[in-house]
């Protein structure tokens, strides 16, 4: 049986060169080469920044690696550095961990947790900046490598993940998504068998409140980890049971305070 170290460097052999032909930047963010027995992956849409023509190719062992900047993401109190502030700062209140770094959260780990985008390029205007050649790529890329590390769950920074997903993947049929709440963009599915859930990017407006998006994400993961099976109706309905029973058992008494309904 192959490593995941091997297949990785089997996955960035064949995709690395075809994003050099785009002669364009492209990185992924956390260092793959590092991933072994991986938790979650953490998958945006792509990086934000310019897409500069004419730059120089990486190597796929370079790819490997990651982001040439991701180890300066913390300063060395902890405490996150300036240039990383504003999205990792809310990335982490999402998965439920303050803003420090922590060396015995898999959150920090690399071997654990993987921090990627659906496409590799950086752009300013998200997906819309992306040629259609370059989503298709780094749809694959990014498929492909779920398949090789497997992780136990996948968290979308991006309400549009699955269907972007499905457009461009080669069978669309294995990525199932479904929505929980009614008129609130928050979706939960099943990426080649592999729960997931997508939500709004950190930068962007949350709904409901500042800590619902993480109880959000919280609840589908105990909901995953209860099921013996995944059926992502029987998913959504043990969800939205389970809000359900929050709205009608605590509600306001004639004081205005929160008390138990029964």
């Amino acid at each position: 049986m192959k490593l995941i170290s091997d297949k990785l460097n089997e996955w960035a052999n064949k995709y690395v060169p075809k994003f050099n032909e785009l002669n364009v930047n492209f990185y992924t963010q956390s260092p793959l080469d590092k991933a072994t027995d991986v938790d979650i992956m953490v998958i945006g849409i792509n990086p934000k920044g310019d897409t500069i023509k004419g730059y120089p190719p990486l190597t796929a062992e370079e790819y490997l690696k990651g982001n040439k900047t991701w180890d300066n993401r913390f300063n060395p109190d902890g405490t996150i550095s300036k240039g990383w502030s504003k999205y990792l700062h809310n990335a982490r209140f999402f998965l439920g961990c303050n803003s420090e770094k922590k060396t015995d959260l898999p959150i920090d780990d690399d071997r654990r947790t993987v921090w990627t985008n659906l496409v590799p390029i950086p752009s300013q205007n998200g997906f819309n900046g992306l040629t259609n050649e370059m989503r298709q790529i780094g749809v694959l890329s990014t498929l492909e490598l779920i398949d090789i590390l497997k992780p136990k769950r996948i968290i979308f920074f991006s309400v549009k993940a699955f269907d972007l997903l499905k457009k461009y993947a080669p069978e669309p049929d294995k990525i199932e998504h479904i929505n929980v709440i009614d008129k609130m963009p928050l979706e939960i599915g099943y990426v080649n068998g592999i729960p997931a859930v997508s939500v709004k990017h950190p930068s962007q407006r949350w709904v409901v409140s500042n800590t619902f998006i993480p109880v959000f994400i919280f609840l589908h993961k105990l909901i995953c980890e209860r099921g013996a099976h995944h059926n992502l109706n029987q998913d959504r309905d043990k969800m939205r049971q389970e809000i359900k029973l929050w709205v009608t058992r605590i509600g306001l008494n004639e004081n205005g305070n929160l008390e138990y309904k029964g």
